[in-house]
């Protein structure tokens, strides 16, 4: 016996027809892409751990890392092991940065010739126009004050328009990273729309040094954090809820080559850096301590 739809069944077989499909396959994305909650590893030491919102691999002692903390802590960084602990058997109050407040304190890096750089760049109220980089020598593990440091002043390019008012407030930012030459700086953005990049060049510490804009991506959430590969292979990108891995890429279009990302739960993470493990160290704002291991990337 022939069995023959009517036209208006024939719409109805498709469409749902189109429905199973289109369901199907956000239900295959959606298992794909769920989020992983991070299983804390070990603390940061106490004494060390006041709001963590910055960490970067030494360059000049081996299997160590540098940390410091965000607005309402002293100037202080310091060093610690993988597992939290504090390096320093004679120094477990860290190394103050003599003659200057932590206004802000938001991210850590290293240039090519083994200096720090602490970014104090934070700014919530969109009310600094103060903002700076820090730069001096690693200093030894046992070091207690530092006397010897720049205040690189910065400012950013164009006016914020801040309540449909041109003004001369600065956009929020909290992730650094050195390459190639230049200090860059990505924006901190309401659920990650549009982050800019932008770099800095140059470090006269008689004027304010302006920054250059690079580009702009889109992330998921807000950026807190960053840190480049020693090699200059890879960048890590940290927001609120994933954290994300460039390569393949040329000269600082970071965000035109490979892109893949991890998506996590976790309450305040403020910092990443790569281990020279294979891997990425994560610190939450309390100091819980999260690694993620770069073949887990998608």
């Amino acid at each position: 016996m022939n069995f023959k739809l009517s036209s208006d069944s024939w719409r109805i077989a498709c469409i749902t027809g189109i429905l199973f499909w289109v369901c199907t396959s956000c239900a295959a994305q959606t298992d794909d892409s769920q989020p992983v909650i991070l299983e804390e590893y070990s603390r940061i030491e106490s004494a060390a751990r006041g709001e963590i919102s910055g960490i970067v691999k030494s360059r000049k002692h081996e299997n160590v890392f540098w940390v410091h903390g965000d607005s309402g802590n002293q100037p202080k960084i310091f060093l610690i092991y993988k597992n939290g602990l504090i390096a320093s058997d004679d120094n477990a109050n860290g190394i103050e940065l003599d003659d200057i407040d932590n206004i802000d304190w938001e991210d850590i890096t290293v240039d090519d010739s083994g200096n720090l750089i602490v970014a104090d760049i934070g700014n919530n109220c969109f009310c600094r126009e103060n903002l700076s980089f820090l730069i001096f020598p690693e200093p030894d593990i046992d070091e207690e004050m530092l006397f010897e440091y720049q205040r690189i002043r910065i400012e950013y390019p164009e006016k914020l328009k801040f309540l449909g008012l041109a003004g001369t407030n600065s956009p929020d930012a909290e992730a650094v990273f050195y390459a190639d030459g230049a200090i860059y700086l990505l924006t901190k953005e309401k659920n990650g729309i549009d982050t800019q990049l932008y770099k800095l060049e140059t470090r006269d510490e008689s004027t304010v040094n302006t920054l250059i804009p690079v580009s702009s991506f889109t992330f998921d959430d807000k950026v807190t954090a960053s840190d480049f590969s020693e090699d200059g292979q890879s960048l890590a990108v940290l927001t609120s809820s994933s954290v994300w891995f460039f390569t393949d890429f040329t000269g600082d279009n970071f965000f035109t080559g490979t892109s893949q990302k991890f998506l996590f739960r976790a309450n305040q993470v403020e910092s990443v850096a790569f281990s020279g493990e294979q891997s990425l160290i994560i610190a939450e704002e309390e100091g819980q301590l999260y690694e993620v291991l770069l073949s887990d990337f998608k």
